[in-house]
């Protein structure tokens, strides 16, 4: 019986949603995951440290409209009033889209993300045979359309299917949780909602305006690290690693009167092992990572003997700074701010490299003269001239001042007048229309 209520599918969806609704309505804040059937909607899609934010915005939307999600985790945590312990109410979703009416789907796979989830025992036949139709807000008004004086109340209400969880939990206006989550919530956002808008500042305002309270844990560990550095917990920002850390016995009591977790009932299978890469099981652990990060901030700086229970409004608090900060994997800032403007940009200044010895460069020559390629991207201009930007400044400034004196390579800070090819052509029509040298040339030129 706890497995079967954990996992939602489309028979017994809408019998369990008014239950969804009441652990949702009733906790006090909701975590969720997802798993989905591809990454990247083209090979140029790749993240990239060169991406201004409306190039990577661009990459999420095509990404959201091109996949699926296959798997919606969703983990309710609810206080118990009587003890300092939380119960996590959680279930395992397969939603899949269905043709209803004229309102038709294409499923893109790929083929990296089915061998994962192949990996991690994704059962598929469950997602096609079993999953829970959905439609967003517009392909449910086409279909109303074009269908609706066919339709009873009860056809009508269930056309939207899965999506009516995501209403719920709109309405219930609760703190959203997720990890290392901007492609959760794109997803979301397209499937259940509405297509993406167009432009990142409005994707940005209209996802607030949904969920006014968004926690991403992995910014929240990223930002912490360094204040609980003595804890030594922190050390490894991904998930599966962060819930083991903080859930063994160093993580339990490294500070006193940290609260119960525990699964509900209804869920007990999770309790009896740990299911990573199932979208549910990991809902759970991002709410179990953000409650004993909270509870390690809040009493940090607090005497043993005066350490006590601490209310969830005050985590709540003390994380507020750190909220509706959505974490950004290899781009030009560290995190997206979606109710204020975005953080400076923490990589490098474009840096030109050029060969000494008048031979070609290649990615290994380059790995090998300035090292640490992982937080570097390099672009070739000619087989003697690269661009390459780092995700960190420091390190950046750390390889300028190392490389001055390097007899296979130069390096310098890019300059558009002198280095972009499309500077450069236009400089030389300004420069020599009928072969005369204008004015406006001369003066670019000089500058």
């Amino acid at each position: 019986q706890g497995t079967l209520m954990a996992e939602v599918v489309r028979g017994n969806f809408f019998s369990l949603l008014p239950h969804i609704e009441e652990c949702v309505n009733k906790c006090e804040f909701v975590a969720i995951d997802t798993e989905f059937t591809g990454l990247t909607a083209r090979p140029e899609d790749e993240y990239s440290f060169f991406d201004t934010m409306e190039e990577r915005y661009q990459k999420l939307r095509r990404f959201a409209q091109t996949y699926t999600i296959c798997q919606f985790g969703i983990s309710a945590y609810v206080k118990d009033p009587e003890v300092n312990k939380y119960v996590a109410y959680t279930f395992n979703c397969y939603p899949f889209p269905r043709q209803q009416g004229d309102v038709d789907f294409r499923v893109a796979l790929q083929a990296s993300n089915v061998e994962f989830l192949c990996e991690h025992k994704f059962d598929f036949n469950k997602l096609l045979y079993e999953g829970i139709p959905y439609l967003n807000r517009k392909q449910e008004e086409e279909l109303l359309q074009a269908k609706g004086s066919e339709l009873g109340e009860k056809e009508q209400y269930e056309a939207a299917g899965f999506a009516r969880l995501f209403q719920a939990l709109v309405k219930a206006g609760k703190p959203l949780l997720g990890h290392n989550m901007l492609c959760d919530l794109a997803l979301v956002y397209e499937k259940f909602h509405e297509p993406l808008p167009e432009c990142y500042v409005e994707f940005k305002k209209k996802l607030h305006e949904l969920f006014p309270m968004i926690i991403d844990t992995k910014n929240i560990c990223l930002a912490m690290r360094k204040y609980l550095a003595q804890s030594n917990l922190l050390e490894f920002s991904n998930l599966i690693d962060l819930y083991e850390a903080l859930g063994s016995q160093r993580g339990t009591f490294y500070v006193l009167c940290t609260p119960d977790i525990c699964h509900a009932e209804e869920s007990q299978s999770y309790g009896s092992e740990s299911i990573f890469h199932e979208a549910g099981f990991d809902a759970f652990c991002v709410g179990f990572v953000f409650l004993r990060i909270a509870h390690m901030v809040a009493t940090k700086g607090v005497k043993s003997t005066e350490v006590h229970p601490v209310h969830i409004k005050q985590y709540l608090q003390i994380m507020k700074p750190y909220s509706n900060r959505v974490n950004l994997i290899r781009g030009p800032i560290p995190f997206i701010d979606l109710c204020n403007p975005d953080p400076p940009s923490t990589r490098s200044d474009w840096m030109v490299v050029t060969s000494k010895t008048g031979g070609p460069l290649s990615t290994e020559m380059i790995q090998e003269q300035l090292g640490d390629i992982a937080s570097m991207e390099v672009r070739f201009s000619s087989p003697k001239t690269a661009v390459v930007i780092f995700g960190s400044r420091r390190r950046a400034n750390q390889m300028l001042s190392e490389i001055r004196h390097n007899k296979y390579i130069s390096v310098r800070h890019y300059s558009y007048l002198r280095d972009s090819p499309i500077v450069q052509k236009l400089i030389w029509q300004l420069l020599l229309p009928g072969a005369g040298i204008t004015l406006l040339g001369l003066l670019i030129l000089r500058s």
